[in-house]
Order: C-alpha cells, then structure tokens, then sequence
C-alpha cells in the first residue's frame, strides 16, 4: 500500500489545514483520549500537527466522526502523515462514502481498489472511481486482476467489470503488463474480449409470480411492431439480472431496437404490479424497473 500524489499536490493539501499554535494543539489533543470512538474535523486538524508518533494511536483506534462533512480533513491528514490514515480513510469511505469517498484518492491498495469495483456500479459514486483509475493505471490493473480471475464470485463479477471500464478508459496495455506478470494472460484477454451483452450469471431467476405479462402495456419495436409476451419475458429477466442503477449490458442496447416511450410505461407497470402485490418482496422492488429498464 503506497501513497500517490501528483506534482504540489501534497502540499496544497498541507497548506489548507488551518495552523494551531501548540498550546492549541495540546488542548483539543488533551479533551480527547487516544481510542476514542470518534475524531472530529477539530482534533483530525491537531493531528495534522503533530509528529507520527503521536498521531497513530488516534489514527488507528478511531473512527470519523459523523458530523464531517467533506473529505477535505482526511486529505489534510493524509498529506501531514501519509500512508498511516488509510485505514481512518477508507473506514470513513466505507462508513459515510457521500461524504469521504474523494478521500481515497491518493491510496494505491487493495481495500480501495475493491472499493472503487463496486463504486463503479453505482452512479452517484462512478465519478470518483473513475478519476481513480486515471490516476493510477498500473496499480488499478494489478490490484484488479486477481479478483477478475479469481474463484471469488462476486469479486470475479465486480473486479472484471471494472477491468473491462478500465480498459475501455484506454489502459490495456498496463492491464495486459500486469496480467503477464501473474501470468495470466490468456485468462485476462478471454476476459477483455467477452462481450459483456452475453455474460450471465450460473443461476438465472424464474419470473416472479406477481408478474402478469399479458397485463403490461406493449412495447413497441422501431418499426411498429409489438414486442412477443416471451420476448417483454426475456426483457424483464434481464432487467432480475441488472445491479441496482447498472442495467444488464443486454439490456442497454434494448434502446436501439424499441421506442423507449412504451420500454418506460411498460416498466412504470411492473413497478405498480411490484407495488401491490404482497407475493412481491424484493425479486423487482431492488432492482428499481424505471430505471433498469428506460434508456
């Protein structure tokens, strides 16, 4: 696990932490104990301030507090003691990632690079995943790999697309160096070569029964068509297969093939069977249809 910054980087970080005098530093270090549960942006200040030594046990021991914000302390305390916050860092990302998410930005390990595998399925995170994988393209391809070949099944299915993203971003040849430096480089070709419109999972889910196909409003191909009951079928069992916010790759290329005004009000109409229905717990309800299924 390393830290990595670009060019002044570092010190920007360093010059926004707010200057204590000592006496300061040793009153909000004096009202809170080493081990407390929490740490606020007023104390994680003083700790900027302060030699490694005196810092860890805080930094190991405890967590951030709630009533932060923004990432901008961690950064601070990142710049001021480096690779010793990561575990404070990604605690923070993992426990508030509205809030600390930016935070990691600077860590090479794989804890975040985990991390940013899942962030990339989710849209309100996918932002900052992305930005980290621009900024460490050799690392992200090494910590990724193992994952995306591994037995794991769900690292396999988060590590490999993220795999896929980061090759997409331009970065094969760092993914095809480190994937010959484990020596897997055919497994991690076969897996950048899969489309990923034809990847399923082991176990496909049959079609929940609350839903009624015929009851759904139609959906119309481009030219006028209606769209089969077992063709509207197949649809909704690729919108069961979808992540939350991450339609299934299949599913996004409906678009090119369907008017997306009747893909919409169908999709509005299985929510409202979802709904109320009492048989429907969570088979639709978590994968959000208005979403999964619109374009």
């Amino acid at each position: 696990m390393r830290v990595s910054w670009h060019a002044g980087e570092r010190e920007r970080w360093l010059g926004s932490v707010a200057t204590l005098s000592t006496d300061e530093v040793r009153l909000r270090l004096g009202r809170v104990s080493p081990g407390s549960d929490t740490i606020s942006e007023w104390v994680m200040t003083a700790l900027a301030q302060v030699e490694l030594a005196r810092a860890e046990v805080y930094l190991r021991t405890s967590h951030v507090s709630s009533l932060v914000w923004s990432a901008d302390p961690l950064l601070g305390l990142t710049a001021a003691h480096g690779a010793a916050v990561h575990d404070l860092v990604v605690d923070a990302a993992v426990r508030q990632p509205r809030h600390h998410a930016p935070a990691i930005a600077p860590f090479e390990s794989p804890a975040v690079a985990a991390l940013v595998a899942g962030w990339l399925r989710l849209r309100s995170r996918r932002r900052i995943a992305l930005d980290w994988l621009h900024r460490h393209p050799d690392y992200a391809a090494t910590a990724l790999i193992p994952g995306a070949i591994g037995k794991a099944r769900k690292a396999r299915r988060t590590h490999a697309a993220a795999l896929r993203t980061h090759a997409a971003l331009g970065h094969t040849e760092a993914i095809l160096a480190a994937a010959a430096a484990y020596h897997a480089t055919a497994a991690v070709r076969e897996l950048l070569d899969t489309d990923p419109a034809e990847i399923v999972p082991p176990r496909i889910a049959p079609l929940p029964q609350w839903l009624s196909i015929p009851e759904l409003p139609p959906i119309v191909l481009a030219g006028g068509h209606r769209l089969p009951h077992d063709a509207v079928a197949n649809l909704v069992t690729l919108m069961m297969m979808s992540e939350p916010g991450v339609p299934h790759a299949a599913l996004a290329r409906v678009g090119e093939h369907c008017d997306t005004t009747t893909l919409a009000a169908a999709a509005a109409a299985i929510f409202d069977q979802d709904g109320s229905s009492p048989a429907a717990s969570c088979d639709l309800a978590t994968r959000s249809p208005r979403k999964e299924i619109r374009t």
